[in-house]
């Protein structure tokens, strides 16, 4: 394979990528990647893997890694996680680009560790991006940055998917390389040297405009970031939220049920409270904010109730998250456990400047209130592979209908959860220091 790098201590690079890997019965199995520098700098590096997948189908349409090798007398201090999806090779197109829009989501830090997002969006025609926009935060200030960018951009790479885009006005980022995954679905990664490193995702607009009755109904909103004291930019603590809630179509939207996990103190119960008015603005289809007590958010929409989040907050607090709409079924009775019943994929949504505890695994989540587990842990010097363990869970009872529930994890600590669909369901722990949003995937 081949693959690209950004980072402060090498800058912008790309290069090849070989490997092997085995599976186990459970699902669960080891890779080894051996990389090599072939462009921005020079190194070769051998990495070690975790792998889980949610069955066995083959070939498998997605599945979860993280790094198992940061361990010994001299820890690299590298914990990285991977979600990986199949591809699309028929979208390797520039028909997948000339002529659509996108928004686009990314986080990570600068050159001193602070930690910085963005949310954008841009419509793309014959090599040429006329109309960009992209909000910027940085961790320790209280505003975001807003500008407007063109750009060109190269055709996608028939075997690998790969493009690149090299920007004009969009703050400090000079560039960005993004790999398709199908025409509605990449990945996308600011490659301007000597600036830290983001990464992301990037998805295609599904429709033209976008207005108060995009949202409406139910759906789920989750992030994970860092307070800061005023204006420093060391985080003082990091948290994660999940809110279930409901737009009314006419621009405004009620949360019914909250989870919150900050530096290990743990909060329930409509902390956010609502109508909350959203703001849609009209120069900039997709681009959507609204304001509450923490601060502003930002909702750069690509479909009905979805959208990649940024919220910046008093003292200089920065998320990154999601907005999903929820999609469960339901029977009069409300949200059932049969309907949950599955095998899951277990991952992290993962802050980049920070080194958690993080973990891969494939969960069995059974009708009946009980879950079973094999997850491997990895964090700097310690690596728990492929342990199992089961747990159980039931429905929130203080918000009955809204497809909450609690899991007791008993040795692991607990975490509350809200369902999106069928096949996915999110969840934040109720009491871990540096907590990120725990995604939970068929």
């Amino acid at each position: 394979g081949i693959f690209d790098t950004n980072s402060y201590d090498i800058g912008s690079a790309s290069g090849t990528m070989t490997g092997s890997y085995n599976i186990g019965a459970d699902n669960n199995g080891m890779a080894s990647i051996h990389t090599i520098l072939t462009e921005g700098a020079a190194g070769i590096q051998t990495t070690q893997w975790a792998i889980a997948l949610s069955s066995a189908a083959q070939p498998a349409q997605q599945f979860r890694m993280i790094e198992a090798d940061d361990l010994g007398t001299l820890p690299s201090y590298q914990q990285s996680t991977a979600n990986c999806y199949r591809a699309t090779i028929s979208a390797f197109a520039a028909s997948t680009i000339s002529g659509s829009s996108f928004a686009f989501g990314l986080d990570g830090e600068d050159n001193n560790g602070n930690m910085k997002a963005a949310v954008g969006l841009f419509s793309a025609s014959g090599g040429k991006i006329t109309s960009g926009n992209i909000d910027m935060a940085q961790g320790g200030y209280a505003t975001a940055q807003t500008a407007a960018f063109t750009a060109t951009y190269t055709a996608p790479d028939p075997a690998s998917g790969r493009f690149t885009m090299a920007l004009n006005g969009a703050g400090n980022s000079t560039g960005f390389t993004v790999y398709i995954i199908d025409v509605n679905h990449m990945f996308i990664l600011d490659n301007t040297s000597n600036d830290g490193e983001q990464a992301g995702s990037m998805r295609t607009q599904q429709q033209a405009s976008y207005s108060a009755s995009s949202i409406a109904g139910p759906f789920v909103l989750y992030m994970r970031g860092a307070e800061f004291n005023n204006r420093g930019n060391t985080p003082s603590g990091y948290y994660a939220d999940v809110f279930q809630g409901t737009g009314d179509g006419a621009g405004n939207m009620t949360i019914n049920q909250s989870y919150k996990d900050d530096a290990g103190v743990y909060s329930t119960g409509n902390s956010n409270g609502g109508p909350v008015a959203l703001t849609f603005d009209s120069a900039h289809p997709g681009r959507a904010t609204f304001q509450s007590a923490s601060g502003t958010t930002y909702l750069y929409m690509f479909n009905n109730n979805s959208a990649f989040e940024m919220g910046v907050g008093g003292k200089g607090s920065l998320d990154s998250g999601w907005l999903e709409p929820q999609t469960v079924p339901q029977t009069q009775n409300g949200f059932t456990s049969a309907a949950l019943a599955g095998n899951y994929l277990f991952g992290n949504l993962s802050l980049l400047n920070i080194e958690p505890s993080s973990s891969v695994g494939v969960l069995g989540v059974t009708g009946s209130g009980v879950i079973n587990a094999a997850l491997t842990i990895t964090s700097r010097g310690n690596l728990s592979w492929d342990q199992s363990t089961s747990m159980t869970y039931s429905w929130d009872q203080t918000a009955p209908g809204t497809g909450t529930f609690l899991i007791a994890k008993v040795a692991q600590g607990s975490a509350s959860c809200a369902v999106i669909s069928a096949t996915k369901f999110v969840c934040t722990p109720q009491a871990d220091p540096a907590p990120s949003v725990e995604v939970i995937e068929q």
